[in-house]
């Protein structure tokens, strides 16, 4: 294992002087419903918030504008956390929206080759006849022009390293040089995750892969970004931890934390 434990500021955010713009922090799976009234058979959800010694409705207000906030991730926190704090509440009854927020949506369909739309290229590529080498390839690179959105196989290219499985991680000094090995997933695999796993000791194993939106969801929406030493990485902690950072997009995953704009 290599030492790299966390440093910096300590884990409770400020709650009046942070800077109003900071990123937002995603949320967990919206289990969030805290008490519930039965009338005869109907069942609602009573408009409570959700805190604890690491959430605390007002100090997400004054660190990152939560309850008047247009960002999807924090609107989904201030419906399912903080429903009363936000005044979101309608005839005492909590929002009953679960729909998880926060997700990113896979690329659309498009070309990825200006050559496309020249005749002669065209005509070779979008050939129904073609050669199944030549399909696959009109349908990676030409889908748009070769009216294949419907076989399009949208892919992301993510930086891999070490073996979770097998507990090999990803050499540091080759991660924070933003040195390692990239791939392009599998049409199954829209994320990039990586996963920083520190133990009592402060040391550190990093590991870079791709991922379903399940895993993504469960080990990052879920586990990990609702905790200040993921969400805000590098606030100190001397304890040991996991930290499952999932993002999408082309080479997203790079460095340890990927930038808040690509984290989903």
């Amino acid at each position: 294992m290599c030492n790299c434990g966390a440093k910096g500021q300590e884990t409770t955010p400020a709650p009046t002087n942070a800077p109003t713009n900071a990123p937002p922090i995603a949320t967990a799976a919206p289990t969030v419903v805290t008490a519930a009234q039965t009338t005869g058979t109907t069942s609602r959800t009573l408009c409570a918030d959700l805190e604890d010694a690491k959430f605390n409705c007002q100090d997400y207000n004054n660190h990152y504008g939560l309850c008047a906030s247009l960002t999807p991730t924090l609107q989904t926190i201030a419906r399912t956390r903080c429903p009363k704090f936000c005044n979101l509440c309608v005839n005492g009854t909590a929002p009953t929206q679960s729909t998880l927020t926060g997700t990113t949506t896979l690329p659309p369909c498009s070309d990825h080759d200006n050559r496309c739309s020249q005749p002669s290229y065209r005509n070779l590529l979008c050939n129904p006849n073609a050669l199944p080498d030549t399909k696959k390839y009109a349908i990676e690179t030409c889908p748009l022009t070769c009216n294949y959105c419907t076989e399009y196989y949208a892919t992301v290219t993510c930086n891999i390293c070490g073996d979770l499985a097998d507990k090999i991680p990803c050499s540091q000094s080759l991660v924070l040089k933003n040195i390692t090995t990239t791939t392009t997933c599998p049409s199954s695999q829209q994320y990039c995750m990586t996963d920083v796993l520190q133990d009592s000791y402060g040391n550190t194993d990093i590991f870079k892969r791709c991922v379903d939106e399940t895993t993504c969801r469960t080990k990052w929406l879920t586990e990990s970004a609702d905790q200040d030493y993921c969400s805000k990485y590098d606030v100190k902690n001397p304890n040991a931890f996991e930290c499952h950072f999932c993002c999408h997009g082309d080479y997203c995953n790079t460095g340890i934390k990927p930038k808040d704009s690509v984290l989903v």
